[in-house]
């Protein structure tokens, strides 16, 4: 029976003919999923140097990235050990200096902190959601949605200093209770952070990375970036553990429109309890320790062990003279 055609029986009533299916092609109901959307932040040690009390420079590493985009030092450097983060593990900048020479002596990193949108396509002007790139809609590169990270907080070492360039270019460093109460109370943070940055005697926040970042450009692999770099030191004791860990996140995120909400959540990172996000990170743990393995003082070992194979050959030779003899 065609489409139209409708058959009665003798009272008038429809007659039940055989079922027909009828398919509805090319129909568009015009439900997306919207972009996701994400900053990624990335913190590692780009150099440090170790110098000790009289002025000496002992150790002065410099870390770059190879061709196949793997960092590494730039030059070998003795009593040095540099292990990269990797995926699921941490990263690892170690000296092994001896515990006399670690009193007093100066250690200064300079940490860079970088923020790139990973984030997928979105448009501000709708006819992209319409149309998308057919019907002769011209894409324009000015109506991407950028997004832009505000603030970024960092949790230094409570024993390391901030070079003062950093806060002349309007970061700031909270250390005062009310200081740091002032996050919580603007939102910033969330309420179960509070013990941490109770804490932590020094936060460090960045703004001299807003920049609205262009997500992923159609049909390349580049990423929109931005990057500073952080100069920090700290006077050494061999009376405590000399360890500088090192955790940043974006708390404050800015976008220029749309209406796709951002995959992490702001502000809500505790270091080394919760779980990581795109917007969080932390830098390869640097080390100071005395040497280890068999990079020992070998020579007094060995004269202690001559001294006492001397001493007993002796002590044989007079047993056998005067007592075994008589």
């Amino acid at each position: 029976m065609k489409s139209g055609e409708i058959q009665f029986d003798e009272n008038g009533l429809v007659k039940k003919t055989q079922s027909h299916q009828n398919y509805l092609r090319n129909v568009d109901f015009g439900i997306v999923e919207r972009a996701r959307q994400a900053l990624k932040l990335d913190k590692s040690v780009k150099s440090a140097k170790l110098t000790a009390a009289n002025g000496n420079v002992l150790a002065n590493v410099k870390i770059v990235t190879d061709e196949n985009g793997k960092k590494k030092m730039e030059d070998e450097v003795n009593h040095t050990v540099f292990i990269p983060n990797q995926e699921g593990t941490d990263g690892q900048l170690k000296f092994e200096i001896d515990s006399e020479i670690v009193q007093g002596a100066k250690l200064e990193v300079e940490y860079g902190l970088k923020v790139s949108n990973i984030s997928e396509l979105e448009y501000i002007n709708q006819n992209y959601y319409y149309y998308g790139s057919k019907q002769g809609y011209q894409l324009n590169a000015n109506e991407l949605v950028t997004l832009k990270a505000s603030s970024i907080i960092d949790y230094l070492d409570n024993n390391m200093v901030v070079d003062e360039q950093m806060e002349r270019n309007g970061n700031q460093v909270k250390q005062a209770i009310n200081e740091k109460a002032q996050l919580f109370a603007n939102g910033l943070l969330s309420e179960k952070l509070k013990n941490f940055v109770n804490q932590t005697n020094k936060i460090l926040l960045i703004n001299e990375l807003e920049k609205e970042l262009k997500p992923i450009n159609l049909g390349e692999s580049s990423v929109e970036t931005v990057e500073v770099f952080i100069k920090t030191s700290r006077l050494l004791s061999n009376n405590e553990e000399n360890l500088l860990d090192n955790h940043a996140e974006i708390i404050k995120v800015e976008k220029n429109g749309g209406g796709a909400s951002l995959v992490t959540v702001p502000g809500n990172y505790i270091p080394r309890t919760s779980e990581t996000e795109y917007d969080d990170d932390h830098s390869e743990t640097v080390y100071v320790i005395p040497p280890t393995g068999l990079k020992v003082d070998y020579i007094a070992y060995t004269l202690l062990a001559i001294s006492s194979l001397g001493i007993l050959i002796c002590g044989i030779i007079l047993i056998k003279k005067y007592v075994i003899i008589h």
